[in-house]
């Protein structure tokens, strides 16, 4: 399970994001805060019971033409009311990404530490 500090290798991000929970077909829009390869720190304005979901992500294409998006299935490890802002914070461990998607992720991330 993970804790509730983000992982030495993630990185701050405001990118937004849809949660579809695995027993619905409506989408909950938030943003991700924090993101690595395996885990994502998030705020979303309302509490998601589901533990499984499809994550979507929209971030910074890494070859600078636009904006691409991230698809994967994750688990939601837990979840914090954050009471200034009324919105949830959930801590999230991706579990399914495919390998194009990762690699990706992979080149967002180095190119936005550059």
């Amino acid at each position: 399970m993970m804790s509730n500090n983000p992982s030495p290798q993630s990185r701050p991000v405001n990118w937004r994001a849809a949660i579809v929970p695995q027993d619905s077909q409506q989408p909950i829009h938030g943003r991700i805060s924090d993101i690595s390869e395996k885990h994502a720190v998030a705020l979303f304005p309302q509490s998601i019971a589901a533990r499984t979901a499809r994550l979507y992500i929209d971030m910074p294409d890494p070859d600078r033409k636009g904006r691409c998006y991230l698809d994967c299935k994750i688990q939601i490890s837990s979840q914090t009311l954050v009471g200034n802002i009324s919105e949830f914070r959930l801590f999230i461990q991706i579990t399914e990404l495919d390998e194009i998607q990762r690699n990706l992720l992979r080149r967002t991330l180095k190119l936005d530490r550059a």
